[in-house]
């Protein structure tokens, strides 16, 4: 736990109620205004026994005397008792608050991102991935199909038979439908040709 910043000197009683407030607030639990100020200089709502606080030097209230003498007098009384344990659990609690302030800006900035084109959602990039997957299959399919029928043209010259161009296309073009190795299938046909 940080140990809190000293109160200043302060010319009125407003600020003064206001700085103590802001360094004991959650510590006590009473609410400190101008009205319990000016009440405990005049002896007024104060436990038993407490002496009163700090009188003003000059113009001014002084912050650290009237910290010391709240710390020693009221937040005894009036205080809210914590214990270590509880006074841990308010500190992760802040800090679980913090991390989640964090978490939300890092989810805005992302959201800002993505409206700017620098990220893409997953959806986008499977359908694009498919696309292009789409594209090289139909281009080597193409280019396979382009290599088998020059293959069988090489393959029926050889072996001296007049094939027809559409039949090297049918031929072709059912080996990809049934989409199997073509190099298998050419390897098959070719032999029982050769026979």
């Amino acid at each position: 736990m940080t140990k809190p910043k000293p109160i200043g000197n302060h010319d009125t009683m407003a600020s003064l109620a206001k700085a103590l407030q802001n360094r004991f607030g959650d510590s006590i639990r009473i609410v400190v205004d101008p009205d319990t100020v000016r009440d405990w200089r005049k002896g007024n709502r104060l436990p038993r026994g407490t002496p009163p606080p700090p009188a003003k030097r000059g113009n001014y209230f002084i912050g650290r005397e009237w910290s010391a003498w709240l710390e020693r007098f009221i937040v005894p009384k009036h205080g809210h008792n914590l214990t270590r344990e509880a006074r841990d659990l308010a500190e992760q609690a802040q800090s679980a608050k913090y991390r989640t302030t964090i978490i939300e800006a890092q989810e805005a900035q992302i959201n800002l991102d993505m409206l700017d084109g620098k990220y893409l959602l997953k959806s986008e990039v499977g359908r694009a991935m498919s696309n292009i997957g789409s594209a090289i299959n139909g281009v080597l399919n193409g280019a396979l199909q382009t290599r088998a029928r020059v293959a069988l043209r090489e393959k029926f010259s050889a072996a001296n038979l007049n094939v027809d161009a559409k039949v090297l296309d049918v031929i072709c073009a059912h080996l990809a439908a049934l989409n199997l190795d073509l190099k298998q299938e050419l390897r098959t046909t070719l032999t029982n040709y050769e026979k």
